[in-house]
């Protein structure tokens, strides 16, 4: 879910209910704008939850078919040695990048693709997403963002996230994750999903400042396209 859109609709919610407050002060017309661009949000939101959700199942479906099929073990050893020849030169270490065939998840160890409290990918981080970007050009992801359990103390870091939670910050990552990969060629269509996990580990329990890309084999997932309204202007 968009961290935008959902301020948007708390934004509208709170001038909503205020006008009780200081109903002399809101007109009718400004009073039936409000609920109609509230309306769109939610009509907006429910699209997009629901589009999301299929290319959610679409994903499951994918994984199970393979797993269903026997093909796991092989595709996942084949992806390893893949991610192996594509970091040669790259300046990162192959144990620094680990293929979980258990869980289908490829993981990146503490600080690689982020400093602490960051949603900035290092100069290495990118370094390590455009090999996995060549080994992964027909596969489909979903990619989950992580963060540690240390509450965030830096003030400008809650003033860029507009929050102090450790969940809008995973959601960050795993977006800029998704944003790298899309410059190095991969396509929207690959993406199942892409969600903030907040505290919550990972199976290595002592990564943390990471993201999850868990892959399938297959071509694509539909896209998204579910279109936010253009925010309404008071005259």
């Amino acid at each position: 879910m968009s961290s935008k859109l959902s301020l948007a609709i708390v934004g509208a919610v709170i001038a909503l209910t205020s006008i009780g407050c200081a109903g002399r002060y809101v007109t009718k017309e400004d009073y039936d704008r409000d609920l109609a661009q509230l309306k769109e949000y939610r009509d907006a939101l429910e699209k997009e939850n629901a589009e999301l959700r299929l290319k959610g199942d679409a994903y499951d479906r994918l994984k199970a078919e393979n797993d269903l099929n026997g093909d796991s073990s092989k595709f996942y050893a084949d992806l390893a040695s893949s991610l192996r020849n594509a970091l040669k030169g790259s300046g990162v270490e192959e144990k620094e990048i680990f293929v979980n065939p258990r869980t289908g998840a490829v993981e990146f160890s503490t600080g690689l693709l982020f400093d602490l409290g960051s949603w900035n990918i290092s100069a290495r981080g990118k370094q390590a997403l455009k090999a996995f970007a060549d080994a992964n050009r027909g596969n489909v992801f979903k990619i989950v963002g992580h963060a540690d359990k240390k509450p965030i103390v830096r003030e400008a870091t809650k003033k860029a996230l507009e929050t102090d939670t450790n969940m809008e910050l995973s959601c960050r990552r795993a977006t800029a994750v998704m944003g790298e990969l899309l410059k190095d060629g991969i396509r929207e269509s690959q993406f199942g999903s892409v969600e903030g996990h907040g505290t919550e580990p990972t199976e290595r329990n002592g990564i943390s400042r990471c993201v999850e890309i868990f892959v399938v084999k297959g071509a694509s997932v539909a896209p998204t396209s579910a279109v936010k309204p253009a925010k309404t202007t008071k005259k």
